[in-house]
């Protein structure tokens, strides 16, 4: 079983004057327990989170501070006046895989289905290349999609470079709770790649990820960063 305590926030491209057409800010705390298997080779999960939106997480408030101490422009009074209402969202998620390896490579086609704070399925690839990640245990990004080492194979050392992409079909999202303005995009696709280099009590990963866009009055789609650290003690 794995549990999984996880924060995320989701802000206007402009977090001092958005436009009235931006989506609201938001602030999401998610605790969940999940359990992972294989059936017939293929790699399964099912699992559940209660997932927390709203000003009662503090999220903004942290962020406000963050930037104050860092000399940063922080999110406006306005903006964290007007997340989105504070509600708490019991969500399920379940996903299959098949990994097809080979000495220094990894095919890994994956669907998946989460029904609660977002609703959607999502179908996808990522293909790995290298002497890392190949036999390890991975588990994916909510966000960014990148998948990420969880638990180690005893060969995982060396330099691995990652590449993958994904659609899903978005049938309701709270995130976006006034539809009327801000109509969800229901086709979403991301595309990612990662490089990772990994020694027996360190890793490192970097990547990069493009997202499209989340409702349709929004300017552009998204590129984000991601960043993963691992010592072993």
């Amino acid at each position: 079983y794995q549990l999984r305590f996880r924060g995320e926030i989701i802000a206007p491209s402009n977090i001092t004057t958005p436009s009235a057409t931006d989506r609201q800010y938001a602030g999401v705390l998610g605790l969940g327990l999940f359990t992972h298997f294989q059936k017939n080779s293929y790699d399964l999960y099912y699992g559940g989170e209660l997932v927390f939106v709203g000003e009662s997480t503090g999220l903004g408030n942290l962020q406000k501070s963050f930037h104050d101490e860092l000399d940063i422009l922080p999110p406006s009074t306005a903006v964290l006046n007007s997340q989105v209402a504070n509600a708490i969202y019991p969500t399920l998620h379940t996903g299959i895989s098949k990994s097809f390896r080979s000495d220094k490579r990894l095919v890994r086609p994956f669907a998946e289905v989460q029904a609660g704070v977002e609703t959607f399925a999502r179908v996808g690839m990522d293909v790995v290349f290298g002497t890392t990640l190949i036999n390890d245990f991975l588990l994916r990004d909510s966000v960014s999609g990148q998948l990420i080492g969880h638990s180690l194979a005893d060969d995982s050392r060396g330099f691995g470079f990652l590449l993958g992409a994904d659609a899903a079909y978005v049938a309701d999202s709270n995130y976006l709770p006034n539809s009327g303005a801000l109509k969800l995009e229901s086709f979403r696709p991301r595309a990612r790649a990662g490089i990772v280099y990994q020694q027996e009590k360190f890793g490192l990963f970097y990547g990069v990820s493009w997202l499209g866009k989340e409702f349709e009055a929004q300017k552009s789609s998204q590129v984000v960063g991601s960043i993963n650290l691992n010592v072993n003690f």
